[in-house]
């Protein structure tokens, strides 16, 4: 038994492994993905401080290549010096995150903005993939028609 009255002392490290983080599975495939096709669905607009500055929350579908039959939500931030969100895109084998920026949107109309793909999961195209950082982008048209605070949004995503 050990003598708990004593001085404190350090215990020596010989023959300890420091540990490390590490991965179990197969390694992370670099692809990249061309997001294409269309997305439909109700958009919410939530002003707030004046006609310039507001959040537009998405919530659709759409059938984009390579992930199919694909839900889309996200949320937008505007104002008049442009355009800043976030889509996230769903489909039955993977999930994609998209950071989206462009210029102000001008209410109802058709306005182009960009996309990165900053992070995703699952099977695209025949392969799979674990972890996407930045290796798709493209363009995105936004389709806005609202009636005050609700209305509908179209997205047609392509290649640059």
């Amino acid at each position: 038994m050990r003598d708990c009255r004593g001085r404190p002392a350090l215990e020596p490290l010989e023959g300890r492994v420091t540990p490390v983080g590490f991965y179990e599975g197969p390694a992370p495939v670099p692809i990249i993905l061309h997001l294409v096709g269309p997305a439909d669905g109700t958009a919410v607009v939530r002003r707030q401080f004046g006609p310039s500055d507001s959040t537009i929350a998405f919530g659709g579908s759409g059938r984009l290549r390579p992930l199919g039959s694909t839900s889309v939500a996200g949320s937008l931030h505007r104002t008049s010096g442009g355009v800043r969100g976030s889509l996230v895109l769903s489909s039955r084998t993977s999930t994609l995150t998209l950071s989206v920026q462009g210029p102000p949107v001008q209410g109802s109309g058709t306005d182009v903005l960009s996309f990165v793909i900053t992070d995703g999961k699952g099977v695209a195209a025949g392969t799979t993939y674990s972890y996407v950082r930045k290796v798709g982008s493209g363009l995105v048209d936004l389709t806005l028609i609202t009636a005050g605070r609700r209305g509908s949004f179209h997205l047609d995503f392509r290649t640059r």
